[in-house]
């Protein structure tokens, strides 16, 4: 190929991602009118999440308290995201909103290491056809970050065939 095509290809490829970039900005207009309208409730799927495990595990007293901490982290963990998210959301500018989701990547990463403690600590107190269960459901969660449709194919982001 001579450097000519090269270089049209390249501009017309740039120009094209700016486009998308500018065209996304629907999207995240349609995404903050669902937040305002509490269509992206991370707490309220984090409890539905939680009330459908919980029936699934079918807990004895005895295990109860270890519940009772790990729905209490878990649902400490969405309130947390949920703030950070709604503060993301206020940024002005690109840089600002950048440098804001750098921080909520990192505050993400901090969020696993407490999940995965937390899955750990109630894992201890459950039988194994229990620890089975959760390992399922909380492994369908993290797949698909716990919304079924989300996405394109109902696979958050991910076409039929799994490949994104």
């Amino acid at each position: 190929m001579n450097k000519r095509l090269i270089w049209v290809l390249s501009a017309a490829l740039l120009g094209g991602v700016s486009v998308a970039a500018i065209a996304s900005n629907h999207g995240m207009d349609k995404h903050q009118a669902q937040r305002s309208q509490g269509q992206h409730d991370s707490v309220a799927r984090a409890e539905a999440r939680l009330a459908k495990l919980e029936t699934a595990l079918k807990l004895q007293d005895a295990q109860r308290p270890a519940w009772n901490a790990f729905t209490k982290d878990m649902k400490d963990l969405a309130q947390a995201h949920e703030k950070r998210h709604s503060d993301m959301q206020k940024t002005k500018g690109a840089v600002e909103h950048m440098d804001a989701m750098g921080q909520m990547m990192q505050a993400k990463q901090a969020d696993l290491a407490k999940m995965k403690a937390a899955t750990q600590t109630l894992m201890a107190q459950l039988k194994p056809e229990q620890q089975t269960v959760l390992n399922t459901e909380l492994s369908k969660m993290m797949q698909h970050g716990g919304r079924k449709g989300h996405d394109r194919g109902g696979k958050h982001g991910h076409r039929e065939g799994g490949k994104g």
